[in-house]
């Protein structure tokens, strides 16, 4: 417990988690007022079932209800025999879940209508936030933590295995000791879902190891490598094989090829089609951060020589650029490079595009220059 001296604004950080009812602003007995320094425990105590008091009206010693609540006495100053104390630790053990508060905010944070039942773990730690409305129902783990004041969105979770919220950290770590016989995490049915959500429709998953998938893949494949040109690349340029640069030569086990932007018509060291620079991991970064795993940079526009970079090797994409010059382009024609840097046209000339098709058309260009989808399939 606290001392008697602790002030009452450091006690009213946090209510009734389960309820959503804030227990420190409800005197539960009527010996114990909120001027008691150690209100904000026994009424916590009270809400989560651990202690019950005596009702009002008994004869020993006389205690008189008080209307219009007649609330029960919990007689603060008595003492404890090991009978009661056994009671105490037995219910105390028995209450669902383990609430643990470490924020320092001084808002009124469970005046909102906060609702947790049934949480397994309850872990909350921060600094300023503002008020919000939080229901979690079933919730195996939840745990939020706050580094910067702002809004806080408002999401309804039922039913929840793990529940993690961070506005400027890992949202769940988790690992193990033993990584030759168990899973750092396991889901066993339900799949995974990351970055599903309306503002921020991107997130990555970096895999350190094997990616071993048992069913359908959906989307485009992309193979790191590095612009080893003169030249600057960007988005839905056609990449060539180049001169392997000095240096590091693979991220990992993976050997990562030296490109430039193809300028050379049929050009058979044709790659791929550029997608988004590559930030390489820094070994020096916090551990579980972005930059200590390596990431995809999609607000970049140019990929400047000496940079990394993802180049689709297969499937539909959604930009090439390409020149109708040698003959206009429909869908289905083969692309193959031209002699423009970075940019595709239409195969007109099949035993020359042999080993040069970058994939086949998606879209129309009669005339000109422009950009079009394109399914990336090289050949």
């Amino acid at each position: 417990l606290a001392s008697p001296g602790e002030p009452q604004a450091a006690q009213a950080q946090s209510g009734d988690r389960k309820s959503g009812v804030d227990s420190l602003t409800v005197q539960q007995f009527q010996d114990v007022p909120d001027s008691n320094p150690f209100s904000t425990f026994i009424n916590r105590l009270y809400t989560d079932g651990v202690i019950s008091g005596y009702t009002c009206g008994g004869a020993n010693p006389p205690e008189p209800c008080v209307p219009p609540a007649n609330l029960p006495y919990y007689r603060p100053a008595s003492n404890v025999p090991r009978g009661q104390m056994g009671k105490f630790v037995d219910q105390a053990r028995h209450v669902p879940g383990i609430d643990i508060n470490t924020s320092t905010r001084i808002d009124p944070l469970f005046s909102q209508s906060d609702a947790a039942t049934g949480v397994g773990v309850w872990g909350q730690t921060g600094g300023v936030g503002s008020p919000r409305d939080y229901r979690h129902i079933n919730a195996g783990v939840y745990a939020e933590a706050y580094g910067v004041p702002g809004p806080i969105p408002n999401p309804t979770n039922g039913s929840v295995g793990l529940d993690a919220y961070s506005t400027s950290d890992n949202g769940a770590w988790i690992t193990t000791g033993d990584p030759t016989n168990f899973y750092g995490l396991y889901v066993a049915t339900g799949g995974a879902t990351l970055g599903l959500n309306a503002s921020d429709p991107n997130s990555d998953l970096n895999v350190g190891g094997d990616l071993v998938v048992h069913g359908s893949k959906t989307g485009y494949v992309v193979d790191i490598m590095r612009n080893t040109g003169t030249t600057d690349l960007h988005p839905g340029e056609v990449a060539t094989m180049g001169t392997q640069a000095a240096g590091p030569a693979q991220l990992g086990e993976i050997p990562v090829p030296s490109v430039s932007a193809a300028g050379v018509a049929y050009n058979t060291g044709v790659v791929g089609v550029v997608d988004q620079l590559w930030v390489p991991a820094d070994p020096n970064a916090a551990a579980g951060s972005k930059a200590s795993t390596g990431y995809y940079d999609n607000k970049a526009t140019t990929i400047k020589p000496g940079q990394y970079i993802g180049v689709v090797t297969l499937g539909a994409y959604k930009t090439v650029k390409v020149d109708a010059t040698n003959g206009p382009i429909h869908v289905g024609d083969l692309l193959t490079s031209s002699a423009s840097p970075g940019i595709a046209m239409k195969a007109t000339n099949k035993l020359a595009a042999m080993g040069a098709v970058i994939g086949k058309a998606m879209g129309n260009l009669e005339t000109g220059t422009g950009v079009i989808p394109v399914m990336v399939t090289l050949k």
